[in-house]
C-alpha cells in the first residue's frame, strides 16, 4: 500500500461520519456515511418478517 494510500485509509477511519466495515459475502471492504449505515440498519431491524418486536430487555439465563 502506497504512503498516500495509507494516509487516505487513516482520514477515512478518523472521520465519524464515514463507517469501514468488512463486506458480508465477499472478501471486500466497505465504506458508507455513518447516516446511511445507520439508516439501513434500522430498516432492517423494522422488517417485522424476520425480527419480532420485544417489550422491555431481554435477558438470557447467561448473563444473569
Amino acid at each position: 500500500m502506497s504512503s498516500e494510500e495509507r494516509c487516505t485509509l487513516r482520514d477515512l477511519k478518523s472521520n465519524f461520519h464515514v463507517v469501514i466495515r468488512q463486506a458480508d459475502k465477499v472478501s471486500a471492504v466497505v465504506v458508507l456515511e455513518r447516516q446511511r449505515y445507520m439508516q439501513e440498519g434500522y430498516r432492517l431491524l423494522n422488517d417485522t418478517t424476520v425480527y419480532q418486536r420485544t417489550e422491555g430487555t431481554v435477558v438470557s439465563d447467561n448473563e444473569r
